[in-house]
Order: structure tokens, then C-alpha cells, then sequence
């Protein structure tokens, strides 16, 4: 079903469009200009993390084990691939 066009759906899709991703394209782009492009590219890797924080924080959904077990998974493969340039050794 389709949202009617009105002036509240027009102003909540350009918010949405201009603040938040404006907001993330300008947080990328720093993080960049701060660390670099190599570690900034990770920050994709917990776009799933931070969305399941999201709906557990704001909409109270439920967290199962799959998902933490997911989660856990994406922070110990960065850091796996990371820990050579974190001071660990690398083979």
C-alpha cells in the first residue's frame, strides 16, 4: 500500500534525505580526513550493529543469540584483519 502524498511524507522524505544522510556522508568524510580511508571503510561493517542497537534501544526488539552471534562475528573479523596495524603480528 502506498503512503498519499502529503505535505507531512514530502518533508519526512527530504529530512531523511537531506539531514540524515547529509549528516552521515559529512560524518564519513571526516573520519576520513581523521584516520584515513583504510580504517574509515570499516565503519560499513557495523552499519547491521548499529541498526540492531537501534531497534533494541528505540522500538524494544527483541535480540536473539543468531544476532549476537553475528555481532560478534563482525567485531572479530575486524579486528582480525585490523590487528596487524593495531600493534599485533601479522603472518
Amino acid at each position: 500500500m502506498a503512503l498519499p502524498w502529503t505535505k507531512e511524507t514530502i518533508a519526512a522524505e527530504l529530512a531523511l534525505g537531506l539531514i540524515c544522510t547529509g549528516a552521515g556522508y559529512f560524518g564519513y568524510y571526516y573520519l576520513i580526513h581523521k584516520v584515513g580511508a583504510y580504517f574509515s571503510s570499516f565503519i560499513f561493517y557495523f552499519i547491521p550493529v548499529f541498526g540492531l542497537l537501534a531497534g533494541h534501544l528505540l522500538l524494544n526488539e527483541k535480540v536473539v543469540l543468531t544476532q549476537i552471534i553475528g555481532v560478534v562475528a563482525i567485531i572479530g573479523g575486524v579486528y582480525l584483519v585490523n590487528r596487524a596495524k593495531l600493534g599485533g603480528t601479522h603472518k
